[in-house]
């Protein structure tokens, strides 16, 4: 698990992400928790600006996330942090 998107969920900060910047954060969904692309692109930043300007979105979102430090405990993260790791020794 990213050390910045668990904080991010945990104060329930509102957050855009790549796929890669929430690797092994399964729970979260694109457009119900955050907004998720493929790469930091143009849209990506239409994604900042689209969060920026909905308001019902953000609220939406900040909802959602604040149901989710209910999901996340210690045996959670270092599950996911072993993954992590795993996967960048196999690279």
């Amino acid at each position: 698990m990213r050390v910045k998107c668990s904080d991010y969920i945990i104060t329930t900060l509102l957050f855009i992400t790549t796929k890669e910047g929430i690797e092994s954060i399964d729970f979260l969904k694109n457009g119900v928790d955050c907004l998720i692309y493929d790469t930091i692109d143009n849209e990506f930043l239409k994604g900042i600006y689209q969060l920026y300007k909905n308001k019902s979105l953000r609220e939406k979102f900040r909802i959602n996330l604040l149901k989710k430090p209910k999901i996340l405990d210690i045996n959670t993260i270092q599950k996911g942090i072993y993954k992590l790791y795993q996967k960048l020794l196999q690279k």
